[in-house]
């Protein structure tokens, strides 16, 4: 949900200023209202110096020092000069290493030769050069008065030293530039370069525990950054004298505002935010809710008067990603492995483990509707697709398993996502259209509610009439006859209901949407709106086809690399043959085969159901979008 705001209002001289924004600051609940004010120059030194001292506390988090290491005593500024210090020797040392090891990898095939003959040579006018020829263009070489000394060959190529008096002379080959430099010389540099840099990462971790002194001003400067934000954010009037502030801060903290106002002496006025206000978003959801505001976050914040979406779409999402994948082995793999991420990484991160556990727990549960398990069937019976299951009964536990049918294999999961896509997408409309009426728009949502009547009473009179054969009367998921519901709808009435809705939508979009365009475009830009919708709601539905066709492509795609494994154990006889050799490489085909498909079901199962959550559900919400989170003026405390 979103957090009901109070506008703060208040009035005070610029003498006091200081003083009320560190009575805030101590409280910690306001958030001061922005301006287009320019930044002071303190204002953007101590942006500075917070990335600086955040970076280097991010930087100095990639060492970690001994348990009980010794504190050097530096202070934060000698904390930053001394990691530049360092940081910049260890940066020259890898930048002079890896140049060095370039220079090593070309020399070494040439073996151990001395510059110093080379250059004695050359000081009695005897020029030298380095080649690598073919095979038959070394046969047929001749250098007039000098020497092709080959040194070794590889792959057909004959690498060479060319000595030659005056000059060498133009050759059909490609020289190759080698480093002046013993062998030996050079790999004793290098391992000067490596005790450097080994040095300055010694010193770096070293230094890492005097990393809180940074985090400890690091927090202070985010308080200053903050108190320097809001002066600017303040409205001067009078030549300076007094000032505006305006901020925001949640209805339940009103006592305590209020009661710091009575004892500030400035004039403050306290109230509910208006229609045109840029009101701070703070959301407030339960614990699995919560969990999914990064997903949100990534599409928007909404507007104040928006709801929060949030709590509607965390259990299509779980349940999107479950069916995707839609194997027990897959989740049971995805939930193993995020329960140790959740034990391991810091308290502050496990918000992700504890996402992926629930998501891995939905695949297993959606593993034994879709009656899946590492490519397999998980249960069998007597005629099942597939043959009989790892377990030999229970498959009527499998709600959305395929089953054989009088015109071939019935698969239940493709209605049941047709299904859900209706119902998410008549949420949709059913949220827009309780926003529009809690914002006051009453005409704006007849809009929803045209788009709530016209499919619904649509297919409830194609159930009555057998539109086009297409038996949605008798439309049903694992036998329960959803499709019958329809008919509770009485035909004349669906008629009706449905042919409601199409002036409804006009209406409200030719006045709501568009009465502030010219009334040619208004007309024009009503009947494009009117069929996109229409035309996009069955779309959007057909979209949901996704969740099963993912889901039969892993399943498909499992059961072909189980195939291909057992296979190097299979006699001609049908039998497995667990003690034949060939097991090796059933074992490493079934591990990499299914290790490749988890990846590619689970890139899928996040893209695809964020697509789902995104465009046909959040985009058919119609919010204002758009929301600033809130972020009141308070005091930070350093980073554990």
């Amino acid at each position: 949900m979103i957090v009901r705001m109070k506008k703060l209002t208040a009035l005070l001289h610029h003498s006091d200023r200081d003083g009320l924004l560190a009575a805030l600051q101590e409280l910690g609940v306001v958030h001061i209202a922005e301006s287009e004010a320019p930044e002071s120059a303190a204002l953007q030194e101590t942006a500075r110096k917070l990335k600086q001292a955040q970076d280097v506390v991010k930087a100095l988090g990639r060492y970690t020092p001994p348990a009980g290491g010794a504190l050097a005593g530096l202070s934060a500024e000698d904390v930053l000069l001394r990691f530049e210090e360092l940081d910049a020797k260890r940066l020259q040392a890898e930048g002079a290493l890896a140049a060095a090891r370039k220079d090593e990898a070309l020399l070494t095939p040439w073996g151990e030769f001395d510059p110093a003959a080379l250059r004695r040579l050359e000081e009695k006018g005897w020029c030298h050069a380095f080649y690598r020829f073919s095979a038959e263009a070394f046969a047929a070489l001749e250098i007039p008065g000098g020497l092709a000394a080959p040194v070794f060959e590889d792959r057909g190529l004959v690498y060479s030293l060319i000595v030659a008096p005056g000059q060498i002379p133009k050759l059909e080959a490609e020289e190759v530039r080698l480093p002046l430099q013993s062998l030996r010389a050079l790999r004793g540099h290098i391992a000067l370069l490596e005790q450097e840099e080994k040095d300055a990462r010694a010193a770096l971790t070293a230094l890492a525990a005097d990393a809180p002194v940074l985090s400890k001003l690091a927090a202070g400067l985010r308080g200053d950054h903050q108190m320097l934000t809001a002066q600017k954010d303040l409205a001067s009037f009078g030549e300076g004298k007094v000032l505006l502030l305006t901020g925001w801060f949640p209805a339940a903290r009103t006592g305590e505002v209020r009661s710091l106002l009575e004892r500030s002496g400035a004039w403050s006025e306290i109230s509910d935010p208006g229609p045109s206000d840029s009101v701070p978003i703070q959301m407030r959801n339960n614990a699995f809710t919560r969990l999914y505001e990064p997903l949100l976050r990534m599409y928007s914040l909404p507007a104040y008067m928006d709801l929060d979406p949030t709590v509607f779409f965390a259990p299509f999402f779980t349940l999107f990603v479950g069916l995707c994948i839609g194997d027990v082995g897959y989740g049971g793999i995805i939930l193993l492995l995020s329960l140790i991420a959740f034990l391991k990484v810091p308290e502050k991160l496990r918000p992700l483990p504890a996402l992926g556990m629930i998501l891995g727990g939905m695949t297993m549960l959606a593993g034994v509707m879709l009656n899946g398990f590492f490519g397999n069937l998980l249960f069998g019976a007597p005629g099942s697709p597939g043959g009989e299951g790892i377990i030999p009964f229970g498959q009527g536990i499998a709600l959305l398993t395929a089953v054989p049918g009088e015109r071939g294999t019935v698969y239940p999961m493709m209605s049941f996502a047709l299904l859900v896509g209706f119902v998410q997408l008549m949420l949709a409309f059913c949220l827009r259209l309780i926003a529009k009426l809690l914002a006051g728009a009453y005409l704006a949502a007849l809009m929803p509610l045209g788009l709530i009547f016209m499919p619904v009473g649509f297919l409830s009179w194609a159930a009555h009439v057998n539109f086009l054969n297409l038996g949605i009367a008798g439309f049903s998921v694992s036998g329960v006859p959803f499709g019958k519901l329809l008919l509770l709808l009485p035909a004349n009435a669906a008629v009706v209901v449905s042919a409601a809705g199409v002036p409804l939508f006009l209406v409200a979009d030719f006045i709501a949407a568009h009465g502030h365009r010219k009334m040619s475009e208004r007309f024009i830009m009503t009947f494009v709106d009117f069929y996109n919708n229409v035309t996009g709601i069955f779309g959007n539905i057909l979209s949901y086809l996704r969740l099963f066709a993912l889901g039969l492509a892993g399943g498909m795609l499992g059961g072909v690399f189980n195939q291909l494994a057992f296979g190097f154990i299979t006699g001609p006889d049908g039998a497995r043959h667990w003690l034949s050799p060939m097991v090796i490489f059933t074992v490493l085909l079934l591990v990499a085969g299914h290790g490749l498909n988890l990846v590619l079901s689970m890139v899928g199962a996040f893209v695809h159901p964020l697509r789902l959550t995104f465009v046909e559900f959040l985009q058919n919400l119609d919010f204002a979008w758009g929301g600033k989170e809130y972020r009141p003026l308070m005091r930070h405390r350093a980073e554990s």
